[in-house]
This record gives C-alpha cells, sequence and structure tokens, in this order.
C-alpha cells in the first residue's frame, strides 16, 4: 500500500468537481428569445446562491457540502442550517458571505416550520437570492417555502439512503406544488440515492444526474503504518444498517482464522437492534480494536 504525503497532495484528485454541481445552479432563467434575467444579477458580478441544509452535525451529506462552500468559486454563498458543528466548520473555513440559522430539530413534520421561518428571513432581508441549492430532500423541504414565494429555481442534491414512508407521502405533492412555481433540478450521489428519490415519488429516474460525495485528499492522512504481516481492516461509521453494521460483524466472524485485525472508529452505542452485534463482535476477542 502507497501512503502519499497529503502536504504535497493536488487540491482535488477524483474525478468529481465542484464545478459539476454548481452547473445545475444555473438553469436557463431568461424567457425563450429573450435577454432579461428575472433575478435582477445585473445588479452584482456573481451567482448569489443559497445552501440549505438540515441537520446540524458533520454528517457526510454536510461534510461533503462543506467541501463544496470551501472549494466553490465565482459565487455569492448564503447558508441556512441549524446551529452546531457543520455551522462551525462553515464559519472557520470562512465560506460563507452570509449565515441564516434555522431550528434545529430532527422531527421530519417539523420541516415546515423552518421552511416558513427562512422564508421569513429571506422577505424581511429584502435582498434577492438567485438560485437555492437545498441538501438532501430535507433541505428541499426547509427551502420550499422560499422557492414558491420568491419563485426561485431550486437545485436538490439527494443524499437519502433509503425511501421512506414520511418522505412518500410529501413527495409527489411537493414536486406538484414546486413545479408551479419553481424551476427544479435533481443530483444524487449515489443510484441508491437516486432510487430512494424515485420511491419517495419526488424525481424520476431520468431527471436526476449523478455526483458522488467529494473527496479531498488534503484531508487523508496516515497517522501510523501497520508494521505487522497481517491485514489491518478499518470500520469508520456509526453501528447501523445504512453503514453495514451488520456486514461488518459477519466478515469479522468469517476471518477468525485468517491474521486479520478489526479496527473500529464507531461510538459504541447499544441500542435494543444493534445489541446482539456487539455481543458478537465482543466474542471475537482481541481481534477487534475499537477506537473511539
Amino acid at each position: 500500500m502507497e501512503f502519499r504525503d497529503p502536504e504535497k497532495a493536488t487540491e482535488r484528485t477524483d474525478p468529481w468537481r465542484v464545478d459539476d454541481l454548481l452547473s445545475l445552479s444555473l438553469p436557463r432563467l431568461a424567457p425563450p428569445g429573450g435577454t432579461a434575467n428575472p433575478t435582477g444579477m445585473s445588479q452584482r458580478s456573481s451567482l448569489r446562491v443559497l445552501f440549505v441544509a438540515a441537520p446540524s452535525p458533520l454528517g457526510g451529506s454536510n461534510v461533503s457540502l462543506a467541501d463544496v462552500l470551501r472549494t466553490a468559486r465565482g459565487i455569492e454563498r448564503w447558508v441556512a442550517a441549524p446551529e452546531g458543528a457543520f455551522l462551525n466548520r462553515v464559519r472557520e473555513q470562512g465560506s460563507a458571505e452570509r449565515i441564516f440559522r434555522i431550528p434545529a430539530t430532527d422531527r421530519f413534520a417539523s420541516r415546515w416550520i423552518q421552511s416558513l421561518g427562512l422564508c421569513r428571513n429571506l422577505r424581511a432581508l429584502g435582498e434577492r437570492v438567485d438560485v437555492i441549492h437545498a441538501n438532501s430532500t430535507s433541505g428541499l423541504l426547509i427551502a420550499s417555502c422560499s422557492a414558491v414565494a420568491f419563485r426561485l429555481p431550486v437545485v436538490t442534491w439527494l443524499h437519502d439512503m433509503a425511501p421512506s414512508r414520511a418522505r412518500a407521502l410529501v413527495g409527489r405533492p411537493l414536486r406538484h406544488l414546486l413545479d408551479s412555481r419553481s424551476s427544479l433540478r435533481f443530483a444524487a450521489v449515489s443510484s441508491v440515492a437516486r432510487a430512494s428519490g424515485v420511491a419517495n415519488g419526488l424525481v424520476g429516474s431520468d431527471e436526476v444526474r449523478l455526483i458522488p460525495n467529494p473527496i479531498d485528499p488534503t484531508t487523508i492522512r496516515a497517522w501510523d503504518r501497520h508494521s505487522g504481516r497481517g491485514v489491518r481492516a478499518v470500520y469508520l461509521g456509526n453501528a447501523g444498517h445504512r453503514k453495514g453494521f451488520d456486514v461488518l460483524v459477519e466478515a469479522v466472524e468469517a476471518t477468525a482464522d485468517l491474521d486479520v485485525e478489526w479496527r473500529l472508529f464507531t461510538n459504541r452505542r447499544m441500542d435494543h437492534w444493534n445489541r446482539v452485534w456487539w455481543e458478537r463482535l465482543d466474542a471475537c476477542g482481541d481481534r477487534v480494536v475499537r477506537s473511539d
């Protein structure tokens, strides 16, 4: 295995480019045959994009959005999100010209309250946004009132890994509402996220462009080198189905006769649905090392 010096790594070596995502934020705003720009951008030199995120922690979708904000060029970045680790990262990076703090909630139904509040704040501010970037379906719900009230185009970057009953209930009505007042474009981080959006009734599969999560090589560092003759396997994520924790347990048990050290970077949070997995890992002894 080759360990590269992160200080010599380029800004971005993977084929994903921020421009690919931001290019979706440039819909044809002028009417057919016309040249007028209805957003009022003539008063400004750059596109003003409002990025809307629902969760406050730095999970996968928000880490990706923080990377987009940090590396985006030529736009004015407004960010709406709950107070927390994500907004702290945005402030540390200096990657937003304006921040709107919205109330934190884990309840899907409360997204409408967040949506109304954001719309009210934008109206009170009296300054025009050109386009909204909604991070995930929850971000689209939060952005919906503003999109309808101000007739703003919306780009939604789908991150949902599974369809849900709540999202399916609002998917088609939300799409119908936004289609009547807005211009919509969709991207997804994976084919799974795209399929979830389709199952939720929000979008057709042919309407979604696949744009994976970015990986910045400057943030990947080899803190130590494995000196043993065997293999060291690393798991990073929470102890749930979405991260494949159940598959991890099966893999650890299946390699009992091999020289494999399993190192887990996860929080040992026991719930009724994952307790048996932890008990099975504990039975594997010192082949499993946990690092909080």
